[in-house]
């Protein structure tokens, strides 16, 4: 009974956890990867200010980037002379959905995710002739029983 109300104050908690500035720069980046663009920390930045300008005075791109680092998004990296956030997908906006309670838009639906599942696939070894003209193959996933 204790139990479950802790459970619930944690759940009915988490969204205040997160302050508004890192909740609109997250919802601006999961736009981002929803439509395929690896923007860089400014681009993010200036997205989020015309969502809310009031909450974004004064901050840079390199707040947008320690902001984001917190929720476990890796810093943009530099290439041909632009600095983007590129390893952001559907998996790491899920996992943040999860952990701080926030609606990204990347709920369980694996359709908008890169396509990767989490089920092992059964794949079929070749068939080992023995010379008694019985093979040896199996599928890997009855190995061991």
């Amino acid at each position: 009974m204790i139990q479950d109300q802790a459970i619930a104050a944690s759940e009915a908690g988490a969204e205040e956890q997160v302050p508004d500035r890192d909740r609109i720069l997250l919802e601006v980046i999961a736009t981002d990867c929803r439509e395929g663009r690896r923007p860089t920390p400014s681009e993010v930045l200036a997205a989020a200010r015309k969502m809310d300008p009031s909450e974004l005075t004064g901050c840079g791109a390199g707040m947008v980037t320690r902001c984001l680092k917190k929720y476990g998004i890796a810093p943009p990296r530099k290439s041909n002379n632009r600095r983007e956030f590129r390893d952001i997908n559907s998996k790491v906006l899920h996992r943040i959905e999860q952990r701080y309670g926030i609606d990204l838009g990347f709920g369980s639906d694996d359709s908008q995710g890169d396509g990767a599942s989490d089920k092992p696939s059964q794949t079929s070894l070749p068939s080992l002739e023995t010379g008694d003209g019985k093979g040896r193959g199996q599928e890997l996933g009855q190995l061991g029983q």
